[in-house]
């Protein structure tokens, strides 16, 4: 089996780049709905998950520029320019990941404001009871009617 040139090689890594990122998307759809559906463990499963990929894909970008850095200017500028459509696909993901992300943050946010009111719901009707004394306590009441 014949071994692959630089141009090759670089064009498979942006490749397996490119379907790590489509996989992240997906991920983060999943995310999107864990978090809406307060699904905690699946959550934490997702952002191991998406941990992975993250690895593998940095994984690729320095199998890339090792590659890179083996070819002259002019090869490297030529190698660049062969990928340049799946540079542009990974760069139009992270867009859509950056979004995604934002999204699930936003979602996060109103969450956490939600508890925050809940939480300090509940502390003032705690004060509201402190008021009426311990259960058992008359010490506020006289004994004559």
């Amino acid at each position: 089996m014949k071994d692959k040139t630089p141009f090759e090689l670089i064009t498979t890594y942006k490749r397996e780049q490119c379907k790590c990122y489509d996989a992240l998307l997906i991920k983060l759809e999943e995310q999107k709905k864990a978090i809406v559906n307060t699904n905690e463990s699946r959550l934490m499963a997702i952002i191991e998950e998406k941990g992975g990929l993250i690895a593998d894909s940095r994984k690729l970008e320095e199998k890339i520029n090792g590659v890179l850095n083996e070819l002259s200017a002019a090869e490297r500028n030529k190698a660049i320019e062969n990928v340049a459509s799946l540079r542009g696909k990974i760069e139009s993901s992270l867009k859509r990941l950056i979004a995604l992300e934002a999204a699930c943050e936003d979602i996060l946010n109103i969450e956490k404001i939600h508890t925050q009111e809940l939480i300090k719901e509940l502390q003032q009707k705690k004060n509201v009871f402190r008021g009426y004394g311990k259960p058992g306590d008359t010490s506020g009441f006289s004994n004559k009617a």
